[in-house]
Order: structure tokens, then sequence, then C-alpha cells
């Protein structure tokens, strides 16, 4: 027998007022994590990643476990909805279409401190 998924409906329903529709927020919120999704990551959470001051590049990770970089606030840009994102590659003409609910994750990248060599 097919699991169903966490948000299908309950067989039997809460007796409480606004009882199901906690519920089926709640349902859905813990479906959409067990499938890889991660609500947390908006195009608002990534907006604040890629307005910081001063700019750090982030790697945008996705449910499939891919990753895109972002070397620079220019490389990406949204759909007016939101729901897409487009990140550019280095050259700048090619592009990767990502659905903002699957990306899982946003890592920043750490820039290694510029090494002088010592006079000697």
């Amino acid at each position: 027998m097919a699991k169903c998924p966490p948000w299908s409906w309950p067989q039997s329903t809460p007796k409480k007022p606004g009882g199901i529709e906690l519920w089926f927020a709640s349902s859905v919120l813990a479906g959409i994590a067990e499938y890889g999704y991660n609500p947390a990551v908006t195009t608002q959470a990534i907006q604040a990643y890629l307005e910081a001051v001063p700019f750090t590049p982030v790697d945008l990770v996705t449910s499939s476990g891919k990753s895109y970089r972002v070397p620079h606030p220019d490389f990406i840009n949204f759909s007016p909805t939101g729901r897409t994102c487009f990140v550019f590659r280095d050259d700048g003409e090619a592009y990767s279409t990502l659905d903002v609910l699957t990306i899982t994750e946003v890592v920043p990248i750490r820039r290694r401190p510029a090494t002088r060599k010592k006079k000697g």
C-alpha cells in the first residue's frame, strides 16, 4: 500500500474551532520538510544575503543536492512573483532556472584572507 503524504486529509477531523486549519497548515509544513523543501528559504531570505554589506558570495543548495554559486548579486535575478530565480554562470550568458521552493540552504562562501609575503 502506498504511503500517503503527511498533508492528506485526516481520518478524524479535530472538533475544536480552527483545529482543522491548524492541523492542515502544520501537516503541509511537515510534508514539505519531509520531501526536501525548506520553507525558511524564501525569496526574502535570499535577498537578505544579497543585500548584505559587505557582500559575501553564496551557494544555493537545492533539494537534489546540487549547488549553484552566486559570486555577486548581479548573477541572480528573480521572477516578478518570486517563485523562480535565475542564477547566471561566470560567463554571464548561460543561466540555471531554479524553483525557489527547491532551495534548501543558502551557504555563505568564506573568502580566504589575503596573505602578505614577508620581506626577508
